[in-house]
């Protein structure tokens, strides 16, 4: 049967967003903004400078890469459950611009793609591509760092025109440099569900979901001891996008571990609802998310223990979660316990 695909404008990067998305309200913004002021001349850091801005924007880039990379099969795999206004057209990849990265990931991109400092510091430049591990970008042969200089033969001045040039396309061929060589690629996107997962620059340990769109912080994938652990987090992620829960969005999956300033974006507003329709909702999440699971293939049962282990970390934040609207650690572990026996079966799924 034939799906209505939403397009949906091929994503700026999330290092563009995320940051100010705490004190700027940027989770409810159209696109990325670039932050006032500028950074230091590239030319007045030291050796010690450089390498430490460096090794900052590459611990970026690997943590938003390793979440891309878990969540994109998982995406893929939601899609047979999806509900058509939630399935998207995912290209694999963020553009962005030096100018509109946060200040103090500017001069790590400027080194890491070679990119001229006096060309492209505070005036902008061409725009570049992260990409999407598995996307449909990556296997494509796009590479992370290549700058996009012509869609479909037509030029491109912004991120705003890229997107809407690839939101009118089926297949995308795209002109891009990379060093001094000039390559042609052609590229289709790949229909997933949900919108792309963004990292956000936090030491919380957190994740939550906007509308359709999944966010982690740097915190929680610190916390988290494996991929699939992460996994375990995403799915149930896309199980409250696939249930329908718009009471939901918006909202803190991990409610209680979180920094008071997030509290005052509207969305939270009004949502301590029926503390048993609550509960029903996250763990019919978990129940989707499990499902989900599977379908990637990806054997949840060693991160059944990751909520055992939270309560034993921090139980603090358990502790606000059984205030809240979710539900008991131990339902928890049992009812994914029972769905990794069904789903797995019961000699794959660990001892309790």
């Amino acid at each position: 049967m034939n799906r209505v695909i939403r397009r949906s404008a091929v994503e700026c990067f999330a290092a563009s967003c995320f940051v100010t998305a705490l004190v700027g309200g940027v989770l409810f913004a159209a696109g990325c903004v670039s932050p006032r002021g500028g950074p230091r001349q590239f030319s007045n850091l030291s050796a010690a400078e450089k390498a430490a801005a460096l090794q900052l924007f590459d611990t970026l880039v690997a943590q938003t890469e390793r979440l891309r990379r878990v969540a994109f099969p998982l995406r893929r795999a939601a899609l047979e459950m999806c509900p058509e206004s939630n399935i998207t057209p995912s290209w694999g990849a963020s553009i962005a611009v030096t100018e509109t990265l946060p200040e103090q990931y500017r001069h790590g991109a400027l080194m890491r793609y070679g990119l001229n400092p006096m060309e492209y510091g505070l005036t902008g430049g061409r725009m570049f591509l992260f990409i999407t591990p598995g996307g449909p970008m990556d296997l494509a042969g796009v590479r992370a760092g290549d700058e996009v200089l012509r869609v479909n033969g037509l030029g491109v001045g912004s991120m705003r025109e890229v997107s809407e040039l690839l939101d009118r396309s089926e297949v995308a061929l795209l002109l891009l440099l990379r060093g001094e060589e000039r390559l042609l690629v052609e590229v289709a996107p790949t229909p997933v569900c949900g919108g792309e997962a963004s990292l956000v620059s936090d030491y919380s340990i957190n994740a939550f979901t906007h509308r359709e769109s999944i966010y982690v912080t740097s915190g929680m994938l610190d916390y988290v001891l494996s991929d699939e652990e992460l996994a375990l987090i995403v799915s149930h992620a896309l199980g409250h996008i696939i249930g329908g829960d718009p009471i939901y969005w918006g909202k803190n999956i991990l409610q209680g571990i979180v920094a008071p300033s997030w509290r005052s974006i509207p969305a939270f507003a009004g949502m301590d609802s029926n503390r048993k329709f609550s509960e029903d909702v996250e763990l019919r999440a978990d129940r989707i998310g499990a499902e989900i699971l599977a379908a990637a293939n990806v054997d949840f049962g060693e991160a059944i223990d990751f909520w055992k282990r939270m309560s034993a970390e921090s139980p603090e934040s358990i502790a606000a979660l059984h205030g809240a609207r979710h539900p008991s650690t131990p339902e928890r572990f049992v009812q994914l316990r029972e769905l990794h026996a069904r789903l797995f079966g019961p000699s794959r799924t660990p001892p309790d």
